[in-house]
Protein backbone atom coordinates (compact mmCIF):
# COMPACT_ATOMS: atom_id res chain seq x y z
CA UNK A 1 0.00 0.00 0.00
CA UNK A 2 1.72 3.37 -0.98
CA UNK A 3 1.80 6.13 1.73
CA UNK A 4 2.20 10.00 1.75
CA UNK A 5 6.08 8.86 1.44
CA UNK A 6 5.51 7.43 -2.10
CA UNK A 7 4.17 10.87 -3.48
CA UNK A 8 5.99 14.52 -3.70
CA UNK A 9 2.49 16.18 -2.92
CA UNK A 10 -0.68 14.99 -1.63
CA UNK A 11 -3.41 17.92 -1.26
CA UNK A 12 -6.15 15.88 0.54
CA UNK A 13 -9.99 17.52 0.90
CA UNK A 14 -8.56 21.27 0.41
CA UNK A 15 -10.50 24.38 0.97
CA UNK A 16 -9.57 28.14 -0.10
CA UNK A 17 -12.18 30.31 0.89
CA UNK A 18 -11.48 34.41 -0.04
CA UNK A 19 -12.95 36.84 1.93
CA UNK A 20 -13.92 40.22 0.49
CA UNK A 21 -16.12 42.35 3.25
CA UNK A 22 -18.52 39.45 4.11
CA UNK A 23 -18.62 38.06 0.83
CA UNK A 24 -16.81 34.67 0.97
CA UNK A 25 -15.22 32.93 -2.93
CA UNK A 26 -14.16 29.76 -2.11
CA UNK A 27 -11.34 29.16 -5.07
CA UNK A 28 -10.82 25.78 -3.71
CA UNK A 29 -13.89 23.23 -2.95
CA UNK A 30 -12.42 20.20 -1.05
CA UNK A 31 -9.79 19.35 -3.81
CA UNK A 32 -8.12 15.93 -3.83
CA UNK A 33 -4.70 15.43 -5.62
CA UNK A 34 -1.94 13.71 -5.40
CA UNK A 35 1.25 13.81 -7.66
CA UNK A 36 3.77 10.83 -7.74
CA UNK A 37 7.46 11.66 -7.01
CA UNK A 38 8.77 12.07 -10.70
CA UNK A 39 5.64 13.03 -12.48
CA UNK A 40 5.21 15.34 -14.16
CA UNK A 41 1.81 16.93 -14.44
CA UNK A 42 -0.06 19.66 -16.42
CA UNK A 43 -3.01 21.57 -14.84
CA UNK A 44 -5.82 22.67 -16.77
CA UNK A 45 -9.13 24.55 -16.75
CA UNK A 46 -10.82 27.86 -17.22
CA UNK A 47 -10.11 31.30 -15.74
CA UNK A 48 -11.35 31.26 -12.00
CA UNK A 49 -11.13 27.12 -11.31
CA UNK A 50 -8.85 27.32 -8.76
CA UNK A 51 -5.07 26.42 -10.81
CA UNK A 52 -2.84 29.12 -9.48
CA UNK A 53 -4.31 28.88 -6.21
CA UNK A 54 -3.77 25.48 -6.23
CA UNK A 55 0.42 25.90 -7.27
CA UNK A 56 0.35 27.99 -4.67
CA UNK A 57 -0.81 26.06 -2.06
CA UNK A 58 1.02 22.86 -2.96
CA UNK A 59 4.17 25.34 -3.24
CA UNK A 60 3.29 26.38 0.51
CA UNK A 61 3.00 30.05 -0.62
CA UNK A 62 -0.24 29.77 0.78
CA UNK A 63 -2.43 28.08 2.90
CA UNK A 64 -5.37 26.31 2.64
CA UNK A 65 -8.68 26.98 4.47
CA UNK A 66 -8.70 23.68 5.71
CA UNK A 67 -7.54 20.20 4.04
CA UNK A 68 -4.16 18.63 4.18
CA UNK A 69 -1.04 19.44 2.69
CA UNK A 70 1.50 16.99 2.45
CA UNK A 71 5.28 17.37 0.94
CA UNK A 72 7.41 14.14 0.58
CA UNK A 73 5.22 12.81 3.44
CA UNK A 74 5.81 15.90 5.45
CA UNK A 75 2.15 17.55 6.85
CA UNK A 76 2.83 21.06 6.43
CA UNK A 77 -0.53 21.91 7.89
CA UNK A 78 0.22 22.89 11.25
CA UNK A 79 3.40 24.22 10.61
CA UNK A 80 4.61 27.94 11.17
CA UNK A 81 6.17 30.14 8.63
CA UNK A 82 9.48 28.95 9.84
CA UNK A 83 9.06 25.46 9.15
CA UNK A 84 7.31 26.10 5.44
CA UNK A 85 9.82 28.44 4.53
CA UNK A 86 12.44 25.95 5.31
CA UNK A 87 10.45 22.97 3.24
CA UNK A 88 9.91 25.26 0.39
CA UNK A 89 14.18 25.73 0.68
CA UNK A 90 14.65 22.20 1.07
CA UNK A 91 11.91 20.36 -1.76
CA UNK A 92 10.85 23.36 -3.87
CA UNK A 93 11.17 25.99 -6.79
CA UNK A 94 9.29 27.87 -8.97
CA UNK A 95 9.04 29.44 -12.03
CA UNK A 96 5.96 31.97 -13.52
CA UNK A 97 4.68 33.21 -16.79
CA UNK A 98 6.57 36.76 -15.78
CA UNK A 99 10.44 35.92 -15.77
CA UNK A 100 10.87 38.12 -12.83
CA UNK A 101 14.15 38.59 -13.69
CA UNK A 102 16.16 41.78 -12.14
CA UNK A 103 17.61 44.08 -15.05
CA UNK A 104 20.68 45.15 -13.33
CA UNK A 105 21.84 41.34 -12.74
CA UNK A 106 23.61 39.63 -15.10
CA UNK A 107 21.94 36.41 -15.71
CA UNK A 108 24.89 33.96 -13.78
CA UNK A 109 23.89 36.73 -10.40
CA UNK A 110 19.88 36.43 -11.53
CA UNK A 111 20.31 32.59 -11.56
CA UNK A 112 22.36 32.68 -7.73
CA UNK A 113 20.01 34.75 -6.02
CA UNK A 114 18.16 32.31 -4.65
CA UNK A 115 21.53 30.61 -2.95
CA UNK A 116 22.70 34.37 -1.97
CA UNK A 117 19.21 35.04 0.25
CA UNK A 118 19.89 31.49 2.02
CA UNK A 119 23.51 32.70 2.85
CA UNK A 120 25.93 30.28 0.16
CA UNK A 121 29.48 31.88 -0.25
CA UNK A 122 29.60 33.44 -3.47
CA UNK A 123 31.95 31.03 -5.31
CA UNK A 124 29.62 27.87 -4.26
CA UNK A 125 26.80 29.77 -5.72
CA UNK A 126 27.96 31.36 -8.61
CA UNK A 127 29.57 27.51 -9.78
CA UNK A 128 25.93 25.85 -9.08
CA UNK A 129 24.39 28.82 -11.03
CA UNK A 130 26.50 28.12 -13.45
CA UNK A 131 25.62 24.22 -13.59
CA UNK A 132 21.87 25.01 -13.69
CA UNK A 133 22.63 27.72 -16.79
CA UNK A 134 23.56 24.51 -18.16
CA UNK A 135 20.83 22.57 -17.93
CA UNK A 136 19.14 25.30 -19.51
CA UNK A 137 21.76 25.67 -22.25
CA UNK A 138 22.34 29.24 -21.39
CA UNK A 139 26.16 28.64 -19.87
CA UNK A 140 27.52 30.93 -23.08
CA UNK A 141 24.87 33.70 -21.65
CA UNK A 142 26.01 33.76 -18.25
CA UNK A 143 26.80 37.82 -18.08
CA UNK A 144 24.60 38.95 -20.48
CA UNK A 145 21.81 40.71 -18.50
CA UNK A 146 17.83 40.25 -19.44
CA UNK A 147 17.71 42.75 -21.53
CA UNK A 148 19.83 41.39 -23.89
CA UNK A 149 18.06 38.21 -24.06
CA UNK A 150 14.90 37.24 -26.20
CA UNK A 151 11.81 36.52 -24.25
CA UNK A 152 12.83 32.24 -24.49
CA UNK A 153 15.98 33.20 -23.23
CA UNK A 154 15.08 35.02 -20.15
CA UNK A 155 12.50 31.98 -19.37
CA UNK A 156 15.10 29.77 -19.90
CA UNK A 157 16.85 31.78 -17.00
CA UNK A 158 13.98 31.81 -14.79
CA UNK A 159 13.87 27.99 -15.06
CA UNK A 160 17.38 27.78 -14.37
CA UNK A 161 16.47 30.13 -11.04
CA UNK A 162 13.92 28.03 -9.95
CA UNK A 163 16.16 24.95 -10.27
CA UNK A 164 19.30 26.18 -8.78
CA UNK A 165 18.82 24.62 -5.11
CA UNK A 166 18.28 21.15 -6.85
CA UNK A 167 14.81 20.96 -5.75
CA UNK A 168 12.69 17.56 -5.84
CA UNK A 169 10.14 19.60 -7.03
CA UNK A 170 9.51 22.39 -10.12
CA UNK A 171 6.23 24.31 -9.85
CA UNK A 172 5.58 26.15 -12.94
CA UNK A 173 2.37 28.30 -13.53
CA UNK A 174 1.89 29.14 -17.11
CA UNK A 175 5.99 29.49 -17.55
CA UNK A 176 4.84 29.78 -21.81
CA UNK A 177 2.44 31.84 -21.45
CA UNK A 178 4.23 34.67 -23.06
CA UNK A 179 6.37 33.02 -25.04
CA UNK A 180 5.25 32.19 -29.07
CA UNK A 181 5.18 28.37 -30.36
CA UNK A 182 8.54 27.71 -31.29
CA UNK A 183 10.02 28.69 -27.86
CA UNK A 184 7.26 27.20 -25.96
CA UNK A 185 8.17 23.97 -27.28
CA UNK A 186 11.66 24.41 -26.38
CA UNK A 187 10.92 25.00 -22.94
CA UNK A 188 8.74 22.31 -22.96
CA UNK A 189 11.56 20.05 -24.34
CA UNK A 190 13.98 21.43 -21.52
CA UNK A 191 11.76 20.88 -18.52
CA UNK A 192 11.01 16.95 -20.07
CA UNK A 193 14.74 16.98 -19.97
CA UNK A 194 15.25 18.14 -16.64
CA UNK A 195 11.96 15.68 -15.36
CA UNK A 196 13.76 12.58 -17.03
CA UNK A 197 17.50 13.33 -15.89
CA UNK A 198 17.36 14.59 -12.75
CA UNK A 199 13.83 12.69 -11.73
CA UNK A 200 12.20 16.28 -10.70
CA UNK A 201 8.86 15.92 -9.90
CA UNK A 202 6.89 19.07 -12.02
CA UNK A 203 3.48 20.21 -12.24
CA UNK A 204 2.72 22.77 -14.79
CA UNK A 205 -0.34 25.01 -15.24
CA UNK A 206 -0.69 25.91 -18.26
CA UNK A 207 -3.95 26.60 -20.83
CA UNK A 208 -2.31 25.71 -24.05
CA UNK A 209 -3.02 21.92 -24.85
CA UNK A 210 -0.45 21.53 -26.68
CA UNK A 211 1.85 21.49 -23.71
CA UNK A 212 -0.38 19.73 -21.49
CA UNK A 213 0.02 16.38 -23.65
CA UNK A 214 4.08 16.39 -23.26
CA UNK A 215 3.22 15.66 -19.82
CA UNK A 216 2.66 12.28 -17.91
CA UNK A 217 -0.77 12.92 -16.60
CA UNK A 218 -3.44 15.90 -17.79
CA UNK A 219 -5.49 17.35 -14.36
CA UNK A 220 -8.68 19.53 -15.16
CA UNK A 221 -10.01 21.53 -12.58
CA UNK A 222 -13.92 23.42 -12.82
CA UNK A 223 -14.89 25.37 -9.73
CA UNK A 224 -11.94 24.85 -7.61
CA UNK A 225 -12.70 20.31 -7.72
CA UNK A 226 -10.57 18.36 -10.16
CA UNK A 227 -12.83 17.34 -13.11
CA UNK A 228 -11.13 14.68 -14.47
CA UNK A 229 -7.80 13.43 -14.97
CA UNK A 230 -6.27 11.99 -17.80
CA UNK A 231 -3.03 9.35 -18.06
CA UNK A 232 -0.73 9.84 -20.86
CA UNK A 233 2.34 8.38 -20.61
CA UNK A 234 2.50 5.75 -17.77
Amino acid sequence: MESDGDYAIVLEDVWKVYKTGKTEYPALRGLTLSVKSGEMVSIMGPSGSGKSTLLHIAGTLDRPTKGRVSIYGIDTSRLDDSKLSEIRNRFIGFVFQSYNLINRLSALNNVSLPLAVRGVPLQERQAAALEALKLVGLEHFANKKPTELSGGEQQRVAIARGLVGRPRILLADEPTGNLDTKNAVAIMEILRNINKTLGTTIVIVTHNPEIAEKCDRIVRLRDGRVESEVILHA
